[in-house]
């Protein structure tokens, strides 16, 4: 185990003035020429494989496509960023997935998909309720926040001693969350602050994602909500 990936009381000031002198280190704009530069002889085929993806015959197919994008999206700018395996602290964050890539990953792995409570989940029919696009958009945001907030700190159902226990199946999502800090501190989580970890901007595959799983059909909620923690998981991920 590397270290812990929620910061306790007693090192909170020391860690705080470790991330400032990394952060300090971040030139923005030469992190974002260096993964321009990695990411743009690779355009012709991620526009194929988000083709593909948009036009394939089902959900199953689509996530394949969206996964191969992601991936060779992440390969790319692998070498700039610090993240490692064994490293788990975006395992202890909030991961929004829509219910379609979440019942390909239960047929995968042979797990039910449960439903979540009433008020966890954020659906197309609940976005179209409101009065206006910008009404719409600020719920959006709202929702997913609350949705990466409320599971902060909490281990992932399928984190396992620091490891993601379906690596290979796991979201979309989680293979394009990845750090361009000089090393892993930032992605620490430090209760009550916000600190600006320079994560790859996947915004285009957001939008590929919502696009080719959700359309009129989003309904978005935590990996959690969808595969909630036994007693057994939750015992193990407080011991690890």
């Amino acid at each position: 185990m590397i270290d812990t990936a929620v910061v306790g009381p007693e090192e909170r000031a020391e860690h705080l003035e470790a991330v400032a002198a990394t952060l300090a280190r971040v030139d923005d704009d030469a992190v974002r020429r260096e993964v321009t530069a990695r990411l743009a002889p690779l355009l012709p085929i991620r526009s194929l494989l988000a083709d593909r993806a948009i036009h394939a015959r089902d959900d199953a197919a689509k996530v394949r496509w969206l996964r191969a994008e992601a991936d060779l999206v992440a390969g790319a700018v692998a070498p700039l960023s610090p993240c490692r395996a064994g490293c788990s602290h975006c395992c202890h964050q909030g991961v929004a997935i829509d219910r379609a890539e979440a019942e390909v990953i239960g047929r995968a792995i042979g797990r039910r998909v449960a439903t979540p409570a009433a008020g966890r989940v954020l659906s197309t029919a609940m976005l179209m309720a409101a009065d206006s696009d910008a009404e719409r958009a600020q719920q959006t945001r709202e929702l997913r926040a609350w949705m990466v907030d409320a599971y902060s700190g909490t281990p992932c159902t399928f984190l396992e001693n620091d490891r993601c226990a379906i690596y290979e199946h796991r979201p979309t999502v989680c293979r394009l969350h990845i750090s361009l800090a000089p090393d892993a501190s930032p992605c620490r989580l430090v209760p009550g602050e916000q600190i600006r970890v320079p994560y790859l901007d996947a915004s285009q595959e957001q939008r590929l994602y919502v696009v080719t799983l959700a359309g009129d059909q989003t309904q978005l909620a935590d990996i959690r909500d969808w595969f909630p923690a036994s007693a057994d998981d939750a015992d193990k991920n407080r011991s690890s």
